[in-house]
């Protein structure tokens, strides 16, 4: 309880406190097309993530649970060395360890492989978002609307 207390005072309230300034300014500064493509690229990319991150999660239990399989297989079959020697049960064990890293390793690739879908759709929807923004204030500096000046100060607060 107490670490959803603190993960929501001191990252999700912040964060909204945030976008919210950020989209205020951006509003009241440069109109209200700007505001809400601000609140557009954050909204797409919190979904995103969610979606994303929500899918990822039996992802990364199952490469956990075949993680441990195969560090129990290694730490059994060194625990009882002695009695995989006696029965010559050496390439049996070898194979079971095998097979289980082998698990361990397609699901570790599959969990690497979503991180960076992740990534790359946040990282996309990030750029999408910021160069919308500077189309349109490009857009703005060339009718008179916005100085090179705004353009920066715009570019500051995005980042």
């Amino acid at each position: 309880v107490q670490s959803s207390l603190s993960s929501v005072l001191f990252t999700l309230v912040p964060t909204v406190l945030e976008v919210g300034l950020v989209s205020g300014l951006l509003t009241y500064q440069f109109g209200p097309a700007y505001g809400l493509v601000t609140l557009g690229t954050v909204a797409a990319y919190s979904a995103f993530t969610v979606a994303v991150s929500g899918r990822r999660i039996p992802i990364r239990r199952e490469m956990n649970q075949a993680e441990n399989q195969a560090g129990a297989r290694s730490v059994d079959s060194l625990l009882n060395f002695e009695t995989v020697k006696y029965f010559n049960a050496e390439e049996r064990e070898a194979d079971r360890y095998d097979a289980a890293m082998k698990r361990f390793e397609v699901a570790s690739i599959r969990t690497a492989t979503s991180l960076s879908f992740l990534n790359f759709g946040q990282g996309a929807i990030f750029a999408v978002g910021l160069t919308t923004m500077m189309g349109m204030s490009a857009n703005d500096v060339v009718a008179g609307a916005m100085t090179v000046g705004d353009v920066v100060m715009m570019n500051a607060l995005l980042f």
